[in-house]
């Protein structure tokens, strides 16, 4: 279980907002999020639901791998076929997919669900739970919250909305990783 001492704070800053907008814009073309109820809703939300899912991704390329690179490289693979999905991969030859969402509904990222749709969902995925309270185009800043991580397998049986969820303190957390060049003095 998740407590919040091991939740893992990431700031991100110019470039890595500069490489979500550039990423996220290429996934509205023609589309609408999947996440909200309301036809309307879902369409205007569209570009903050992919930039939020894109700001996920860097933040546990920056502390799994310790750089972005993985992040564009295989965004820029995804962006060459647009019409597929990912199966369930955030990165090349993986079975990471990272779970990003707003934190609309109060400021503790334990109070929340990872929840994944039964369409989406494979048993052998590693699904990562991320979590972002804030996020200021404008000033090119964000946070996010890495919480915790569980296999599809430990995702219990789809609910009435079809979608599989579990409590985020119900999560393993993610080991300690560190890389020198992003330690904080």
């Amino acid at each position: 279980m998740v407590e919040t001492a091991q939740i893992i704070t990431v700031s991100l800053a110019n470039g890595d907002i500069s490489l979500a907008l550039k990423f996220a814009k290429g996934n509205c073309i023609n589309g609408r999020s999947t996440i909200h109820k309301d036809r309307v809703e879902r369409k205007a939300q569209l570009m903050e639901d992919e930039i939020v899912g894109m700001l996920g991704v860097i933040a546990f390329s920056k502390v799994f791998f310790g750089r972005v690179h993985p992040f564009v490289e295989a965004r820029w693979v995804a962006s060459q076929h647009p019409k597929e999905g990912d199966g369930g991969s955030d990165f090349i030859g993986s079975n990471i997919d990272v779970k990003n969402s707003r934190m609309r509904a109060g400021p503790d990222p334990l109070a929340y669900h990872l929840w994944v749709r039964q369409r989406e969902w494979h048993e052998d995925v590693v699904y990562v739970r991320a979590m972002t309270p804030e996020i200021d185009i404008l000033k090119k800043r964000a946070t996010v919250y890495l919480v915790g991580w569980a296999l599809g397998t430990e995702l219990p049986e789809p609910n009435f909305e079809d979608r599989r969820e579990l409590k985020n303190n119900l999560l393993h957390p993610l080991p300690p990783f560190q890389w020198s060049w992003y330690a904080s003095s």
